[in-house]
């Protein structure tokens, strides 16, 4: 990875005292005075043609090392230096431990502007941290002796920029890229540029192993506990999301939200990382796992970022999706409990009741909203506000019509309203079903019956009462699947008859509105014809001959 020529012959101007030589002046501001020849070979001078007063100019790539400092930018969780806990806007020396615990995280920025991530679980220190004569050249050697750093570095750096962990060493001259280590080995991911990706000086004197591989853009590589050093080999590609996103926010009303990401081919784990903005500075939570992730639990609302990768079974991780979720789970919906039973559901009217859930992250609930609807899409509903108090709320039945069983679909939530008046998302939508009362078609009353009739709906069983009182006390119940029934040898008077259908689960459904009806005695015959004497007449075959009205 060879310097630029601008890079190579960024110079410092340095003003020539009497009795110096080329060979005190590289004594005095190099870090190899041996290098003094430079001196003369870019100034085009002789030891002799010195002239106190005149300038030399003096590579800076050559001269003395000053030491330089990292800034912290931000700190996630907990992450300690030399056992003290570290602070943002706070800064790292060469030589100090950085320790950070699970689901911990720190930024640290380099005085050429490169950024350095410490993620979770990580041990790590500056074993080089200084720049010659100039920020811009600045050299760094970062110890991961466990865990994972990401770094992004300036491109074309004239002094080089190292990670290193027990098994390998990752050597870049400008680019962005991961190293981590742990008891398994270490390894290595370029996301853009190129890395020298080399075993420790131990491994190399071994035969017959790589010491040094150039892992290119989108490749990475292992290197084993020994430090034999793995062929590159191309990142997994980023997951990808189970539904566009383009143009329209992910929005996740619950606290638990389901991630939208599909599983990627070959991944034999993923890490997923959620922070609170895009550049991960404040890390929420880091975790691995054997499967994609399905969802994830959120402690407050607001944008998060999310970040999933998947690693391959030689432990490289691959490309980065990366995706933001609005989080609005609060006020937290309440859990519809009661009816638990749809299919029983008759009446007038129902009481719909739920159960209040935690608030933790967020405001007081003072009031709950409850919205009901025939329609399955809640396009129009009504909706009623109760008290802070109440965990359940009467509605009056819907109507759907007459017919011969009405039905009506019941789809109804409940949201809850913070003390700032937010109402949070509904629950989701509770789906039942709502058993009217048949209707009968008529009566026919005719001598000693009464026929009932209705419209009959298949499958459907039907009982009908017949009693001589509006009460209904003691009637006559017959049963019947085809529409009709008859009741026969009736005596005399009034009878009220109402419908009722078998429900799904066995009991029997309301009651239809009662229809009255008359049975009336029979008609008494005309008086006979008789004399003055009062004998009847009678006709030739001895029957009595009667009045005609």
């Amino acid at each position: 990875m060879a310097w630029s020529g601008a890079q190579a012959q960024a110079t410092i101007d340095y003003a020539i005292r009497k009795g110096d030589t080329l060979v005190s002046i590289a004594r005095e501001q190099f870090e190899d005075p041996k290098r003094w020849p430079e001196i003369a070979q870019l100034n085009a001078v002789r030891e002799r043609a010195l002239k106190p007063g005149s300038t030399l100019q003096l590579p800076k790539r050559l001269l003395k090392a000053t030491p330089s400092q990292a800034r912290v930018l931000a700190v996630a969780g907990k992450v300690q230096i030399d056992g003290q806990p570290l602070r943002a806007d706070s800064s790292v020396a060469a030589g100090q431990w950085l320790v950070s615990e699970p689901n911990s995280s720190a930024t640290l920025q380099l005085a050429d502007q490169s950024v350095i991530t410490i993620g979770p679980g990580t041990r790590a220190r500056f074993e080089v941290l200084r720049y010659f004569g100039d920020p811009d050249l600045l050299e760094v050697r970062l110890q991961v002796e466990q865990g994972r750093a990401e770094a992004s570095s300036p491109p074309n750096r004239p002094k080089p920029f190292e990670i290193r962990t027990p098994a390998a060493t990752a050597a870049v001259r400008g680019t962005v890229f991961r190293a981590g280590a742990d008891a398994a080995g270490a390894t290595t991911e370029v996301l853009s540029g190129a890395v020298q990706w080399s075993a420790p000086l131990a491994a190399v004197s071994r035969p017959k192993r790589a010491s040094a591989v150039a892992v290119e853009r989108d490749f990475g590589a292992a290197a084993s506990p020994q430090g034999e050093v793995k062929p590159p080999e191309a990142l997994l590609p980023a997951p990808r999301l189970t539904r566009s996103s383009a143009g329209e926010p992910i929005i996740a009303e619950q606290m638990v939200a389901a991630l939208p990401v599909e599983p990627v081919a070959g991944a034999a784990r993923y890490r997923l990382r959620v922070a609170r903005d895009a550049q991960f500075t404040q890390l929420i939570e880091e975790s691995l796992s054997s499967s994609v992730p399905q969802q994830w639990t959120s402690q407050q609302d607001g944008p998060v970022h999310f970040s999933l990768r998947a690693i391959a079974p030689s432990r490289v991780e691959g490309k980065d999706l990366q995706w933001v979720m609005q989080m609005a789970a609060r006020p937290v919906a309440p859990e519809p409990a009661r009816p638990a039973a749809p299919d029983s559901l008759t009446g007038a009217a129902i009481q719909l009741e739920w159960q209040p859930q935690d608030q933790a992250g967020g405001l007081p609930v003072k009031e709950y909203e409850v919205r009901w609807t025939s329609e399955p899409d809640m396009r129009n509903f009504t909706s009623v506000r109760t008290a802070l108090t109440r965990h359940a709320v009467a509605i009056p039945q819907i109507r759907s019509g007459s017919q011969a069983l009405p039905t009506s679909a019941l789809v109804w939530q409940v949201a809850a309203v913070d003390a700032q008046g937010k109402r949070g998302p509904f629950s989701s939508p509770l789906r039942l079903q709502w058993w009217g009362a048949p209707a009968l078609g008529g009566l026919q009353a005719q001598n000693q019956s009464i026929e009932v009739n209705w419209s009959a709906q298949p499958g459907v069983a039907y009982r009908v009462l017949l009693a001589d009182n509006p009460g209904f006390s003691n009637p006559q119940i017959r049963e019947s699947r085809s529409g009709n029934m008859r009741f026969d040898a009736l005596s005399p008077g009034r009878y009220y008859t109402q419908l009722q259908a078998q429900l799904p689960n066995g009991a029997w459904g309301p009651s239809s509105a009662a229809l009255q009806t008359q049975i009336l005695p029979p008609p008494s015959p005309p008086p006979a014809v008789s004399d003055s004497l009062g004998t009847p007449w009678s006709t030739g075959s001895g029957s009595s001959l009667q009045r005609q009205p």
